[in-house]
């Protein structure tokens, strides 16, 4: 028995002939075919189709359109049994192969060669570019394609595992960039490849790509990382914070950084950017803290964050300006919006950075502060 196959994920393609061009369907009829294909065998009332994608019509005319669009499927794809028992209609599931029903399965799987197949058969979301300009219909579509999303993403995520398990890790990090393609904010996938990363020793790559997840999760999501994945990149800030010096009588003539940052991992890497470029960098935790060290010893620059406990940023500003403690200061912050980039700038501070920090961002805006500052 020939079995018509029937490809929704990605652009409609209804095919009776395997070596065969695609059938040629209109919208509605292909609407109404991957309507009854994602669960081919299931019955559904004439009633309720007609009200799928014929609502703005009379209900007799809505059933004749129903009737016209099934007449269509049949003369175009004979060999696709639409089963009619009494007032419903279904598709015999022994007539189709269909990629949703073969991917949902393939998905439940773990082995490599299934969820690669499952991979694969993920050519794009349900009825791609398929627009029948119907509510009902419509909403069904968004709700289909959302589920069929993450069925592909967590075939992607098992196979991320599976692959970095297998020793096979050039297509784990494909793999879990595929998945990032489709879930940005997908913190698991981030995980495997900075831990990809830091295996293969690309330190600097394992930073970058713990950025593009906090870049990520704030603007999908406006969240941070969780622990587990700050964790993964500590380590890495760690070493790359220069050796403390050795004590020497010799003046240090370097100028001098105080970083204010309550948020570890962002300290560390922000007194490794620094220290890098040849600066003398001290950190605290608080502006309460950076207070303390500006009343004992001179800085030539505060790079600060605005979101702090105890002492914000801004009142740290504030205070400076009181005590008319000129120190150039750039803001570093998460936070959305510009007004407290306005605000900022109007209490005196001389720049403004949004995190993740790029090193040479941020290495560009400081020599302009110190610059400016020397004049």
């Amino acid at each position: 028995m020939t079995r018509v196959r029937l490809n929704l994920l990605g652009r409609f393609e209804a095919r009776p002939d395997p070596e065969g061009p695609p059938a040629a369907l209109g919208r509605k009829a292909q609407g109404l075919v991957g309507y009854l294909a994602v669960r081919p065998g299931q019955p559904h009332h004439r009633e309720r189709l007609a009200a799928l994608l014929w609502r703005g019509m009379e209900d007799e005319q809505a059933r004749h359109s129903l009737r016209q669009a099934v007449f269509a499927i049949r003369r175009a794809l004979p060999a696709l049994a639409l089963v009619t028992a009494g007032d419903t209609l279904a598709l015999d599931p022994a007539a189709v192969e269909v990629d949703v029903v073969e991917m949902e399965a393939l998905a439940e799987t773990s082995t490599v060669e299934a969820l690669e197949r499952a991979a694969a058969l993920y050519r794009g979301d349900l009825l791609e570019g398929l627009r029948v300009k119907e509510p009902v219909f419509e909403d069904w579509l968004a709700r289909e394609r959302q589920r069929l999303r993450a069925v592909a993403c967590t075939a992607l995520e098992k196979l991320t595992s599976a692959l970095v398990q297998g020793g096979e890790t050039d297509r784990a990090a494909e793999t879990a960039q595929r998945l990032l393609a489709l879930d940005p904010a997908r913190e698991t996938a981030h995980r495997a490849l900075i831990r990809l990363h830091l295996a293969a020793g690309r330190r600097a790559d394992a930073v970058r790509q713990y950025q593009a997840c906090e870049r990520a999760l704030r603007a999908e999501l406006g969240v941070g990382p969780e622990a587990e994945t700050r964790r993964l990149i500590e380590d890495v800030a760690d070493e790359r914070r220069p050796a403390p010096e050795a004590p020497s009588p010799a003046r240090d003539d370097r100028a001098a950084v105080l970083v204010v940052e309550d948020e570890p991992v962002t300290r560390a890497l922000l007194e490794a950017f620094l220290g890098s470029a040849g600066y003398r960098v001290e950190a605290v935790v608080d502006g309460g803290d950076a207070l303390l060290r500006v009343s004992r010893e001179r800085f030539d620059l505060i790079v600060s964050d605005i979101a702090m406990p105890l002492l914000d940023g801004m009142t740290l500003l504030e205070i400076l300006a009181r005590n008319r403690i000129t120190t150039p200061v750039i803001f570093v912050t998460a936070q959305p919006g510009d007004e407290l980039e306005v605000r900022g700038l109007q209490l005196g501070a001389v720049d403004y950075l949004r995190k993740p920090v790029q090193k040479d961002v941020l290495l560009a805006r400081v020599q302009r502060a110190l610059a400016r500052s020397v004049r």
